[in-house]
């Protein structure tokens, strides 16, 4: 079933769902070409889909761009058969939750401020 098919008729989560960790490069940028290869080997099992942008605790370190081109690409990775659930915080959750579905989330995971209690300012 692709996207917009998903969209119309409702979203089941059922299945497998495993959450990605991001990976980077030494700089601190994202690997995309590590993304992709680890999309290539994921791929192979019978995965329902991913969650992208979880509580793996890589969220915070991404800038707003950042997050949003990571659910692009891996939309990309994965095809359109698969769920993509795109994790969002609370700072900014409605504007980058439509964000991140235009670039192919099904679905966010918002994600809530204690996690991340030591990076929040009070």
């Amino acid at each position: 079933m692709s996207v917009d098919e998903r969209r119309k008729h409702g979203l089941s989560l059922n299945g497998i769902l495993p959450p990605i960790t991001t990976p980077f490069n030494e700089d601190e940028s994202i690997a995309w070409d590590k993304l992709e290869a680890n999309f290539k080997k994921w791929n192979n099992f019978p995965f329902r889909g991913y969650v992208v942008e979880g509580s793996t605790g890589e969220y915070i370190y991404l800038t707003t761009e950042e997050k949003i081109e990571l659910i692009r690409k891996s939309r990309q990775s994965i095809g359109k058969d698969k769920i993509l659930i795109a994790g969002s915080a609370t700072k900014g959750t409605i504007y980058l939750s439509k964000k991140m579905a235009e670039a192919g989330a099904d679905a966010v995971m918002v994600v809530t401020p204690n996690y991340f209690k030591a990076d929040m300012k009070v």
